[in-house]
């Protein structure tokens, strides 16, 4: 992110202060997630990607592996931004094209997306941006693992092979992973718990919260600093 204040001149980085996305974190200790369920909860944006979820699908399919895809963000076209309600549409074809509507379900955005990481296991974003992608931040404090390209921040948020997968484009290398992980349910538990791990060290929101104290009471609320 400061790169782009820097490559357009937008402000010098020495009076910009970066607060990012932070989420709760769960109380309640996770069940177990057997489930072989993939969970991809964003808007569908070109910048994201989404139709690698059909070409992921195809192959998991092709070799034969058990799993279900949540695919959560449909806005019934009301969403037009980067070619949204267009790509949609086509993901919708594509899904009865290719005979995929038996392992992936289709769901509107909601704000009730509880439900939905306290059952999967494996969380896939596809994207060019990653950092604080907030669905990201809360599908890792449900102990998602999550497997992103190594799009713009990727490496800021999780541990590669750790905490997460962090993957090239290419849809056989999600694929595998996603395999990988399906196929080793205790390595799969293990990198949930140290996604979780990961943003309590530093994506808490009670943490960031007293960032954001310290912000105002440095910059805003002292009397003393009428020059900042």
């Amino acid at each position: 992110m400061p790169k782009y204040f820097v490559d357009y001149n937008i402000a010098k980085l020495d009076n910009v202060v970066f607060v990012h996305n932070a989420v709760p974190i769960p109380n309640k200790k996770m069940i177990s997630k057997i489930n072989n369920k993939i969970l991809y909860l964003n808007s569908l944006k070109k910048f994201r990607n989404p139709l690698r979820l059909i070409e992921i699908a195809e192959e998991l399919k092709r070799r034969n592996v058990e799993f279900t895809m949540d695919v959560v963000g449909f806005t019934d076209g009301n969403l037009r931004s980067y070619d949204t309600d267009k790509l949609e549409l086509e993901f919708k074809r594509l899904l009865r094209e290719k005979n995929l509507d038996d392992v992936i379900s289709c769901y509107s955005f909601t704000n009730d997306t509880t439900v939905f990481f306290e059952l999967a296991s494996i969380f896939v974003l596809p994207t060019e941006l990653v950092y604080c992608n907030n669905s990201l931040l809360e599908a890792m404090s449900y102990e998602c693992v999550p497997i992103v390209n190594g799009g713009d921040g990727a490496d800021l948020i999780i541990d590669n092979k750790i905490s997460g997968f962090i993957t090239s484009e290419s849809i056989l290398e999600m694929t595998d992973k996603i395999d990988f992980l399906i196929k080793n349910p205790d390595v799969t538990t293990q990198m949930g718990r140290k996604a979780k791990e990961r943003i309590k060290k530093e994506y808490d929101i009670e943490i960031q919260e007293k960032i954001m104290l310290g912000f105002y009471e440095e910059y805003l609320w002292n009397d003393n600093n009428d020059t900042k």
